[in-house]
């Protein structure tokens, strides 16, 4: 009888997986959509150690949250960082028989090896509307990373992957899961270095590839430190859209990075699919405090503003699903569990929410609109053209000076949208002829906001 609820189980879940619809890039290669043609808001949670650390109830408590706070992306990883080729899951299994890639360890019937779990867990994301951006090794496992070298780090069994073998794997891994509602990264937290690096990339995106075809995208999570991202690794065809890290530096402009990056030709759509974590160390520096939801705002909005599509959150108890003991990584002091309800997690939900009801994917980043000097070092105002409005985003309690022509010399009308809860609130200003306006923050308690501003003669005028 156990066999047989399994089994039912199971393929209710592969039949939830196949009701989600394919995704692609949409036609002016800005943005994601369905294969019906439905925009996409790519609104991710970090969880690299999902399929290695957690056993298929805390799977489900974790994406029965993730679901409720609005995310339809999940990041994890199949052979993960923390010890994935030799610490065991919770179920006793390793994904590879002796650390060999083209020997994945996988055994006959449901629920035996450490393959059926990651099919579970992918599955069960997918039955709650959500997609699996499916890393298929952590880049530790085919290169020494310069902070490794520096400090002494090696894996357990060093690197095992070539141009070889990630060929294979990719084959191996992409026919496994070519059904599923999967997007492929690659890279793994590394960049592309040298010539070697380059053909495992490669191998690793045509066997993958072969497989696949266009029917899943493929893009590559880059190391930190918010660079652009390299030439040869940015003109390959394989690559549907590019995944930057902004990391965890104390004063990130990832605003900026997306916009370099969206500025490229041919264009390709951008997300910020690792910016500063929610409650990490600032710089990787506990004397320099942690990253706080205000901070994880002001890199979602900051990079939606400047054209990506769509956005990444991370918690540092929840990437790595620690237990709350005292070996976390990078001073993670909760578990992943009390993280979950982590003031930074619940606010994505209203920037997606703002951002569908908004038409995000015909907004133009308007830098120039907003008065530098009102913005101290390393806060951020962000601003859009809406239609006939302009859609601001301020990180500090300052007023702002927003200067437009469309704005010139008349009443505006100003609604204040609160990044935390959602709510709005309706304000009036007057505009100088020049176009400039001065914008406030909505109260007193505002540490970060939202304005859609609009000239009533524009709005009555239907422009």
């Amino acid at each position: 009888m156990r066999l047989t609820l399994t089994l039912l189980c199971l393929c209710s879940t592969v039949a939830a997986a196949a009701d989600l619809p394919g995704l692609k890039v949409d036609g002016s290669r800005r943005y994601l959509e369905t294969t019906d043609g439905a925009p996409f808001f790519y609104l991710a949670d970090t969880a690299w150690e999902l399929f290695h650390r957690l056993d298929r109830d805390e799977a489900i408590a974790y994406l029965d949250d993730r679901a409720e706070k609005g995310f339809n992306v999940v990041q994890p990883v199949a052979l993960a960082e923390l010890g994935g080729l030799t610490v065991a899951n919770p179920y006793g299994h390793l994904p590879l028989i002796d650390g060999d890639p083209t020997r994945p360890d996988v055994r006959p019937g449901p629920e035996n090896d450490y393959w059926d779990h990651v099919d579970f867990v992918i599955d069960a994301a997918a039955e709650r509307g959500i997609y699996t951006a499916l890393l298929p090794t952590w880049g530790s496992h085919w290169q020494v990373a310069p902070w490794q070298k520096r400090n002494n780090k090696r894996t357990p069994l060093g690197l095992v992957f070539n141009s070889d073998n990630a060929r294979t794997y990719g084959r191996w891994i992409a026919t496994r899961y070519r059904d599923r509602p999967v997007i492929w990264v690659l890279g793994g937290d590394r960049d592309i270095v040298t010539d070697a690096d380059e053909a495992v990339t490669d191998a690793m995106a045509a066997g993958i590839g072969e497989v696949v075809g266009d029917s899943q995208l493929i893009t590559y999570h880059p190391s930190g430190a918010g660079r652009p991202y390299h030439e040869r690794l940015f003109a390959n065809e394989w690559l549907d859209f590019m995944m930057v890290q902004s990391g965890h530096g104390r004063c990130v402009d990832n605003g900026g990075l997306i916009a370099t990056n969206r500025a490229r030709s041919p264009a390709k759509p951008v997300v910020d699919g690792e910016p500063n974590y929610e409650d990490i160390t600032r710089g990787f520096n506990l004397k320099h405090g942690r990253f706080d939801d205000r901070e994880v705002r002001r890199a979602a909005w900051r990079a939606v503003l400047s054209g990506a599509a769509g956005h990444t959150y991370g918690h540092n108890a929840v990437w790595q699903m620690h237990d709350g003991g005292p070996d976390g990584r990078f001073a993670a002091t909760r578990s992943w569990r009390e993280a979950l309800d982590r003031p930074g997690a619940d606010d994505m939900r209203h920037l997606r929410d703002f951002a569908e009801r908004n038409d995000w994917t015909e907004w133009k980043p308007r830098p120039d609109a907003v008065t530098e000097d009102d913005v101290p070092a390393c806060e951020t105002a962000a601003c859009v053209a809406a239609g006939e409005s302009l859609i601001l985003y301020i990180s500090t309690r300052r007023a702002v000076t927003v200067r437009d022509a469309t704005l010139a010399d008349g009443p505006i009308d100003v609604e204040y949208f609160d990044v935390r809860t959602g709510s709005k609130r309706s304000a009036t200003v007057n505009a100088e002829p020049d176009g400039s306006v001065r914008i406030a923050p909505p109260d007193g308690e505002a540490v970060d906001w939202v304005a859609v501003i609009t000239s009533r003669r524009n709005s009555e005028r239907g422009l």
